[in-house]
């Protein structure tokens, strides 16, 4: 006669134990949920045979995914949605024993959908002479070929916040060529052993990335390379 304790649900991943808060899918989302269990209470417990899952709006709602039955399992992936960005959603989950009694129903925290990729501020290459120096303004002119230094402001997220910062060099194609790189801080980078080629013309460049893993890459006005002595 005891229905089964009730345990907690997140949601944004059907990983065990992952609790995104952030995310830039519209069309799927997965929930995983756990601490749910049948105890013994008037001399028996039959254990759990299934869990009840749904999605709304807000909390308890069902107004998005009305309720749906698994059997025994500890997650769920929940696909051909139709979410709004900029808007937050709430998995909800009760328990059944095999007795027909079912638990209380535990609800998440919210994971909010964020489609918008980053703003991209500026981006100057300096060189690092200039850098050494001090001086982060934007250069035209470099005279050695294995080193750039990039240098960004006014990159900035409104809603789910930026998560990190790569820094690459481009070539005229603007095709990197050297492999993304994590920066030495969120505004510089030193950008070491690289083989640029004289009388050409290269951007820095930087990939950001937010907390739901939208990308957005700003670039410079490039920088030219000139090897040769007058």
């Amino acid at each position: 006669l005891t229905g089964p304790i009730t345990g907690t649900v997140n949601d944004g991943s059907s990983l065990p134990g992952v609790d995104l808060t952030f995310i830039n899918s519209t069309d799927k989302l997965g929930t995983n949920w756990n601490g749910f269990q049948d105890i013994i209470g008037s001399g028996v417990a039959s254990g759990i045979k299934s869990y009840t899952i749904s999605l709304g709006t807000s909390p308890s709602d069902t107004n998005i995914l009305g309720p749906k039955l698994y059997t025994l399992r500890d997650s769920a992936t929940v696909s051909e949605l139709d979410l709004l960005g900029d808007s937050t959603y709430y998995f909800s989950v009760f328990a059944m024993d095999s007795a027909g009694n079912i638990s209380s129903t535990a609800t998440s925290n919210g994971i909010t959908i964020d489609i918008e990729p980053p703003r991209a501020g500026e981006v100057m290459d300096i060189t690092a002479y200039n850098f050494i120096l001090g001086d982060l303004s934007d250069q035209d002119w470099i005279n050695i070929n294995s080193s750039l230094v990039t240098y960004w402001r006014n990159f900035s997220d409104a809603l789910s916040g930026i998560a990190s910062y790569e820094a690459s060099v481009l070539d005229s194609n603007e095709i990197p060529i050297i492999e993304w790189r994590a920066p030495l801080t969120d505004s510089t980078a030193f950008i070491i052993g690289l083989s640029l080629e004289d009388a050409k013309t290269y951007k820095t460049a930087v990939k950001t990335t937010d907390v739901a893993g939208n990308i957005t890459i700003g670039t410079s006005n490039g920088i030219t390379v000139d090897l040769t002595p007058p």
